[in-house]
């Protein structure tokens, strides 16, 4: 991608001549070198909704709220949440798998989060999913083997 013609005003000016004006001309092409950088940075940063100064926020919320996520994994209510859906899942055949809709309306007591977490707990070995996660074919989970799997 060629930068912008707005960040090399002197475009076609004389060259200038001589030690002062040689390192005059190198700091005029560093600056006009970072103005292109800088606003590269922040065209793309606009993009994907995080500018380049708060990228390294962005990680250290990343990283909080995945330390908040285990923190509420291993939270007993969650265990217990965990432990009733897989309870009521466990004999669930796969042609009868259930979203987590379902699963939120037959366990109203608990919070969206606990709900996610409690899922996602079970998600790693206790239920089996199907689905492809979206609207049209949402994750669903059973816990009973079907008659084609072994």
């Amino acid at each position: 991608m060629a930068p912008p013609a707005a960040c090399y005003p002197h475009a076609g000016a004389a060259e200038p001549a001589g030690p002062a004006d040689l390192r005059s001309k190198q700091m005029n092409h560093t600056r006009r070198l970072m103005t292109y950088v800088t606003t590269s940075m922040l065209m793309a940063g606009s993009h994907t909704g995080v500018l380049a100064a708060d990228a390294p926020n962005a990680a250290v919320s990343t990283q909080d709220s995945s330390r908040s996520s285990q923190n509420r994994k291993t939270d007993p209510k969650v265990q217990q949440a965990a432990n009733d859906i897989y309870e009521w899942l466990k004999d669930t055949p796969k042609d009868q798998a259930r979203t987590s809709d379902e699963i939120a309306k037959n366990f109203p007591a608990l919070e969206p989060g606990q709900l996610k977490d409690a899922l996602s707990l079970l998600s790693m070995g206790r239920l089996k999913t199907t689905g492809n996660g979206t609207k049209a074919d949402p994750l669903r989970y059973f816990g009973a083997r079907s008659s084609s799997e072994g």
